[in-house]
């Protein structure tokens, strides 16, 4: 690479180049590396972008007859490579919006407008305003132009901020803002901290340059929207793999949680679409790459599905195979099962215990005690405390669990229950996964040394108290880096409660918490946590996980929530939908329809496919995106997974909640517990969209969707 040359590539120009032939990719491959040797060699052919005469910092280079990059002249020899296209694309303005005229902010990235657009601006706000007397506070009034810079805002930019009057003329000029303003301006405005704006945008470790061209230092910029390089090696590393966006380019706070050197263990928590498991992976590979041979780092996630694509992902983030192969992926049921099998040979595990339990449940003296309750205080006492006699459990805490009336006589009359259950597993050799987990947590404490260097733990939320301990012997405790955890409690769908502390796993200090959403528009987002109103959640570690600052990026339509008199019209109705989103160019592996159970599933399946729409049923294996159809899902299996459009049909009073899960034997306490984790699938099945989301039901629509929605 030529002395003291650095580039910067905008995230634009990566989405732009991954749109065009594979044969194309490659010229702008092979003239980007020509360029990094020498930026004025003759075979480019370097121009200053036709701007009709305004002033300018975008040139053009040409990498064929019929292809062109645009980039911007930094100084210091320093390029931005923003836009790969078609020539005759050159010529449109709209294409390279923002980096028209004026100077560029080496801080923030960012082009500051012309004096002329300035004034522009606020000659907008001054006429579409509502009046105000004089004497009236403007919206950002109490903001000192420290405070300003402080939040990254351009300087020019002060005299448009201070004559905003409220926030819905704020709000009107979101597309006239640069992205990073207009979010910093409308979260000040709805009461975030300075502190807390400036770490959500621009990362806890935020870069800040000196504003002088002539002396600045070029340094990565502190956005999610470029990535800097400064030699052909590193340039080569980004190609080695594909070009998506994920992959090559994180928010600064993703980046500065991926590559933080922790003293001991680390917490992440974060709405839907905020990037958990995207700074999971990355920070899997960056712990992998600093491991000495024959270290491994281990990363787990609660499902097989979810397993099978993060180990597609890892491996595209890690084309080096050393590295990858320092990462060992497993979902922790299935880890736990076969390093079980490595010292018992004689037990299996059993996750379908129904028959077990109804032949327990005869030993039971209390007919208003039902199966159910046995279970439960099975998986949430017993198991947890480990409480497998009677003295045992008479002695265990009951946390997350109200007391049972009558005290110690009762557990003393119910333990027969217990034993039954256990005496039967030991006959037929079987065990429950949470025992198997325990007697793996036994084994793994004989050893002398750790058996991974780092943890990873994907949907921490959905982990079970007995999990976490698992988790805690598989790495030295309080050690740099040994666990690190991101989960989200809105998500949680499988009715585990955890206290990280309870199993010594100390994240006091380690505690972070992303905020930006970048799947979901801003109105899935805010209808998704409509339904959840009222319900408290926590953070994985006893305290309440509060949704304050969770934004999305992007904006859309509303959501859709229609009802129909009955199933043939509620598909007739689809139907029509799919076909819209056709006719829009979309493709059907793009869509997705979700519904409460396979029964269902297969249902809409067949009534769908009746009328000419070819459909694809998510089972437990993988995706395969490379055949066309809709796809057909569970709420359980679409979680983890994204699709432009979502349908979520029947959602009607009849099968949602499902009524096997609503008995009237139920304590409140049960009935809450289940309405609250459908509440949670519903908001899990919004929040896979990243466009538009349809909420269908043949009948009334559920209680748990708020009626103002259902239009």
């Amino acid at each position: 690479m030529a002395e003291n040359v650095t580039i910067t590539f905008s995230k634009h120009y990566f989405s732009s180049l991954n749109k065009l032939p594979s044969d194309v990719q490659e010229e702008f491959t092979k003239s980007t590396l020509v360029f990094m040797m020498n930026p004025n060699h003759n075979s480019l052919y370097v121009k200053p972008w036709k701007s009709n005469g305004k002033k300018t910092v975008v040139f053009e280079f040409r990498v064929s007859i019929k292809y062109r990059c645009l980039f911007l002249d930094l100084g210091c020899k320093h390029y931005m490579f923003i836009l790969a296209c078609h020539h005759n694309e050159t010529n449109n303005g709209n294409k390279i919006k923002g980096f028209l005229g004026g100077t560029f902010d080496y801080e923030t990235g960012q082009v500051i407008p012309d004096e002329s657009k300035i004034d522009e601006l606020v000659s907008e706000i001054e006429a579409t305003a509502a009046p105000k007397e004089k004497k009236e506070k403007m919206l950002f009034d109490d903001l000192s132009e420290r405070q300003l810079r402080q939040m990254r805002i351009p300087a020019e930019l002060f005299p448009v901020i201070h004559k905003i009057p409220d926030i819905e003329t704020l709000k009107a000029l979101e597309e006239k803002l640069t992205e990073d303003t207009y979010n910093a301006l409308l979260w000040y405005a709805e009461g975030d901290s300075i502190d807390d704006i400036v770490q959500t945008i621009y990362g806890e470790n935020a870069i800040r340059n000196d504003s002088d061209q002539d002396s600045v230092q070029v340094k990565p910029f502190i956005s999610s929207s470029f990535i800097t390089i400064d030699s052909i090696s590193e340039y080569e590393k980004i190609l080695s793999g594909s070009l998506e966006a994920w992959r090559i380019f994180l928010h600064p706070e993703q980046r500065y949680l991926s590559e933080k050197n922790f003293k001991g263990s680390a917490k992440v928590t974060g709405g839907a679409g905020t990037g958990k498991t995207v700074t999971a992976m990355h920070r899997a590979k960056w712990i992998a790459e600093h491991l000495k041979n024959g270290q491994k780092v281990f990363f787990t996630t609660f499902t097989k599905n979810l397993t099978e694509d993060i180990r597609v992902n890892l491996r595209k983030l890690c084309p080096d195979s050393t590295v990858f192969n320092r990462i060992e992926i497993d979902n922790i049921d299935n880890w736990a099962v076969l390093y079980f099998q490595q010292f018992n040979k004689e037990d299996t595990v059993e996750y379908n215990l129904n028959d077990v339990w109804k032949k327990a449940y005869k030993k039971n003296p209390d007919p208003e005690l039902q199966q159910t309750f046995f279970v439960e205080e099975w998986e949430r006492v017993l198991v947890p405390n480990e409480a497998f006699d009677l003295e045992s459990y008479l002695a265990s805490p009951r946390r997350g669990r109200r007391q049972l009336p009558g005290g110690k006589k009762k557990k003393e009359a119910i333990w027969p229950v217990f034993q039954a259950f256990m005496d039967i597993c030991k006959e037929r050799h079987i065990l429950d996964i949470q025992r198997i987990m325990i007697a793996c947590i036994k084994h793994l404490q004989t050893r002398t040394t750790p058996l991974y260097e780092s943890v990873i733990v994907d949907e921490g939320q959905d982990f079970s108290p007995t999990a976490y301990k698992l988790l805690r012997a598989m790495t030295s405790p309080d050690h740099p880096n040994d666990l690190f955890i991101v989960g989200d409690s809105r998500q949680r769908i499988y009715n585990h409660k955890q206290s990280l502390s309870s199993n010594n796993i100390k994240v006091r200090g380690r505690s972070y918490r992303l905020r930006l959403n970048y799947r979901t528009t801003d109105e899935i987002r805010s209808s998704a946590l409509h339904i959840l109103d009222g319900i408290r959640f926590d953070d994985m570690d006893g305290n309440e996980d509060p949704v304050s600052g969770y934004r999305s990026m992007i904006h859309g339509n509303d959501p859709v929530f229609k009802t129909f008199p009955d199933e043939i019209q509620e598909v007739k109705f689809i139907h029509s939908q799919i076909e819209q989103y056709r006719e829009q160019g979309v493709q059907l592996k793009d869509i997705c329809l979700v519904s409460a159970s396979k029964r269902q599933c297969d249902k809409y399946k067949g009534m769908l496919e009746n009328q000419g729409i070819p459909c694809i049923t998510l089972e437990r294996e993988r995706d395969d995106r490379s055949i066309d159809g809709v796809r057909i899902s569970t709420m359980y299996r679409v979680k983890g997974l994204e699709f432009n459009h979502i349908l979520i049909a029947g959602v009607d009073s009849r099968h949602f909640p499902q009524k096997y899960l609503l008995t009237p034997e139920m304590s409140d306490e049960q009935r809450e517990e289940v309405l609250k984790t459908n509440r949670c699938l519903l908001y899990v099945s919004m929040t896979r969209a990243k466009m538009t989301v349809v909420v269908t039901a043949p009948g009334e629509m559920t209680e748990l969707i708020p009626t103002d929605l259902v239009k």
